[in-house]
């Protein structure tokens, strides 16, 4: 669990790509309830979390700062022959540093969570997804705020272009983009992704195909697009496979026209289990510094997870992050409890030194936090 911020991969929302998800959500939604051959589930979480920090820079004063965010997220998916939608949205009560960050993140341009409040206390409206589906054959077609992934690793994936990333829980969790997506099969296990993320206007909207598949036992994908914001080709790779561990890696090219500016990054990594232990190790590179990542702007980081299973419901979990050029690192040891009852409760533990500790990337700092998530 980290100090509350977000790293954003996707393209900001476009009004209309936002109303006609929603018109074409609500035409299946509503008429399809009554519908015998379709059927509708309502279920969603209640999300309570709590953090608190006490950090040290060499030849200042001890600072202290509490966060606490409480969310609820209700939702609703209707399933037909021939369609899908799904609707969830979510409201957060916040305080403290969440209520802060919250704050200066509605500030931002394309922003897609309306905020009221204070610094002392804040309240968060927004939808998570809210998207609509058609199947033709194989082929099918979904419009909408979705959430598309096409990287692998574990925590850093940069083959995740339409992915906004919220970092403030215990693991990274990918978030809703606006976005038309077309897919369609090809021969053998091979197929072909059309997305269009068009933001506010439409030129400055993020565009892409993906070819993906199985190749010689490698599960593959390749991926060229056109970022409109900030006028740069894309081009990714990314492929997973089993060789004792499960191996897997993916990189990302962003490269200018007009300049030749290259801006790459990758990343690889693999996870293995063995009885009640399971464990993970990813390396990050950042070619492309805070300009390609704001939030892990090293050349050169790492990350590794080993976790055991105390019992059916509990489990015991060490991460740690480092990045070697800078001195940073980040230790966190978290012990998870599960119930019979959709109930989760997380206790974490964390230490962190430099750029993972403080905003002037020297010092210490500790912290301890705890979530409570309740699934109906």
């Amino acid at each position: 669990m980290r100090s509350p911020r977000r790293r954003s991969g996707g393209a900001p929302g476009s009004p209309l790509l936002r109303l006609l998800g929603l018109l074409a959500a609500a035409a299946l939604l509503l008429p399809s309830l009554g519908a015998q051959e379709t059927t509708s589930s309502l279920g969603g979480e209640f999300l309570s979390r709590d953090l608190c920090s006490l950090s040290e820079v060499p030849g200042g004063e001890p600072a202290f700062f509490w966060a606490s965010t409480s969310t609820f997220s209700p939702v609703l998916r209707v399933k037909g022959q021939r369609t899908r939608a799904e609707a969830s949205f979510v409201a957060s009560a916040l305080a403290g540093r969440s209520a802060e960050g919250a704050l200066a993140a509605s500030l931002v341009s394309g922003s897609q969570v309306f905020v009221t409040g204070g610094p002392s206390g804040a309240l968060a409206l927004g939808l998570r997804t809210l998207w609509a589906r058609i199947d033709l054959g194989s082929a099918s077609l979904q419009l909408g705020r979705q959430v598309i992934r096409f990287g692998r690793g574990a925590f850093w994936s940069p083959a995740d272009l339409f992915a906004r990333v919220d970092l403030s829980g215990v693991t990274p969790d990918r978030l809703g983009t606006d976005a038309l997506r077309l897919r369609l099969p090809l021969a053998g296990l091979w197929g072909l992704d059309a997305i269009a993320a068009p933001a506010r206007d439409p030129a400055t909207g993020r565009y892409a195909t993906r070819l993906s598949g199985v190749l010689l036992g490698v599960d593959a994908g390749l991926l060229g697009g056109w970022d409109g914001g900030s006028g740069r080709l894309l081009a990714a790779f990314d492929c997973k496979f089993d060789l004792g561990p499960s191996w897997y890696a993916e990189a990302v090219l962003s490269a200018d026209p007009a300049t030749g500016d290259l801006s790459p990054r990758a990343a690889w990594g693999l996870d293995w289990s063995t009885g009640d232990w399971v464990f993970a190790a990813e390396y990050y590179w950042n070619g492309g510094g805070a300009a390609a990542d704001p939030a892990f702007p090293a050349a050169h980081q790492a990350f590794a997870a080993v976790s055991r299973s105390l019992s059916d419901f509990a489990q015991l979990a060490c991460t740690g992050l480092w990045a070697p050029v800078d001195g940073a690192l980040r230790g966190q040891l978290v012990l998870a409890l599960s119930s019979s009852q959709n109930s989760d409760l997380a206790l974490a533990l964390g230490l962190s030194r430099g750029a993972f500790a403080t905003r002037s990337g020297t010092g210490w700092a500790g912290d301890l936090g705890g979530s409570l998530k309740v699934r109906f």
